[in-house]
């Protein structure tokens, strides 16, 4: 399997307004691919403490929290992130790769 880290991964997904800086910001507080995907998807709950968490991140606002819900509301997202993690190893990310 091709090796990926999580915050090169998140960025080529495409989503709106989720560049390479706030790809590395979600990348460095979720730390692993599973636990990125299983904390977005509670986030799509705009009560949940998971929706909170991700719009109090630093240097990421609401637009930006909005984009990511909205790409998993979409369930051939949610195929394609799973067909992507068959074929993919998306390692966890590493703080020394933030440049």
């Amino acid at each position: 399997a091709k090796r990926v880290s999580l915050d090169k991964f998140i960025f080529a997904l495409g989503i709106r307004h989720i560049g390479e800086g706030a790809s590395k910001i979600l990348a460095f507080k979720y730390k692993s691919f599973s636990n990125w995907k299983s904390n977005m998807i509670s986030s799509l709950d705009k009560n949940s403490e998971s929706y909170l968490e991700l719009c109090s991140l630093n240097n990421f606002g609401v637009k930006m929290a909005e984009s990511v819900n909205h790409f998993f509301q979409e369930e051939s997202n949610i195929k394609i992130l799973e067909d992507l993690e068959k074929i993919l190893d998306i390692g966890d990310y590493n703080f020394k790769a933030m440049e």
